[in-house]
């Protein structure tokens, strides 16, 4: 149990740990980990998502995407009436042409269905409105492991076939961006709507991957950095510019990977995934 808290708490925490006084109850550990106030929820989503490769000169069918969120998160006071959502999880999701509920699919579109997994970060700065009510722009950053499978005709060419066989088969590393709004009600209950853009690697190239992830960190950090003191100066206009520039900057870099898997190394063209979600949650 001591490894998956300290694993646990590297892969969510920048903080400086000290292994050798760890808290025995999980959520004492939690909170001691990641300095905070943390509670655990639970969230279910639906979405629906249009599949894509720059290079696939056939057509893909929308799918539908059924997610399940399971992890901890604190909403507090940051400046007057600004509060900041701070939430980490894991995630599961199944998505497939049949769980497309508008039946949009046209002939000869490649079908797709499969799983993600992975974990995830979500950072939003709210207005507080009175007792009960807080409105909740935020940014969220995941790694995922996806694995798709495909159906086609037999009149897809063989270009087209042979990008979906380098994609399909083992489950394939990746990343994925949201920017959305979240109605948080009586701090327990949360609506919520995005937008997300992911990216399926169709192989990991660590050191490629590793200089991509590099320049992106300093950016969302510079970033999130000059927001927060905005945030700090103009309570009132802070959080959506927090909302525009922190997304911004991300799908900035989701569009340039939609290319070049590890732009602006010189890379392979991936999978993606754009979703338009919704969302609910329970605080516990």
């Amino acid at each position: 149990m001591k490894i998956l808290l300290t694993i646990t708490a590297i892969v969510f925490s920048l903080s400086n740990i000290n292994l050798l006084a760890q808290p025995e109850d999980w959520d004492d550990y939690i909170n001691w980990a990641w300095e905070g106030t943390f509670s655990p929820f639970i969230e279910a989503g639906y979405g629906y998502t249009a599949p894509g490769h720059q290079d696939f000169t056939g057509s893909f069918s929308n799918i539908g995407t059924i997610e399940l969120k399971l992890g901890y998160g604190e909403y507090k006071k940051y400046s007057k009436f600004v509060y900041r959502l701070d939430e980490r999880y894991l995630f599961g999701s199944y998505f497939s042409t049949d769980s497309n509920p508008f039946e949009d699919e046209q002939p000869g579109e490649v079908n797709t269905k499969g799983w993600r997994a992975g974990l995830g970060t979500k950072i939003g700065y709210g207005y507080r409105i009175g007792r009960a009510l807080s409105l909740i722009p935020y940014n969220q950053n995941q790694f995922t492991l996806t694995k798709p499978e495909y159906t086609y005709t037999s009149s897809l060419i063989q270009d087209d076939i042979d990008i979906l066989k380098r994609i399909e088969g083992d489950a394939r590393f990746g990343i994925s961006t949201e920017g959305g709004i979240g109605f948080l009600i009586a701090e327990s209950i949360s609506l919520n709507a995005g937008f997300e853009g992911a990216i399926v690697f169709p192989r990991w190239k660590f050191l490629h991957w590793l200089g991509n992830y590099t320049l992106q960190s300093i950016s969302t950090t510079l970033i999130n950095l000059f927001s927060e003191s905005i945030i700090k100066a103009s309570p009132v206009f802070g959080p959506l510019i927090y909302l525009v520039l922190q997304n911004a900057v991300t799908f900035a870099w989701y569009y340039a990977m939609k290319d070049q898997m590890y732009w602006p190394i010189s890379s392979e063209t991936p999978f993606t995934m754009e979703t338009f979600k919704l969302g609910a949650s329970i605080t516990f």
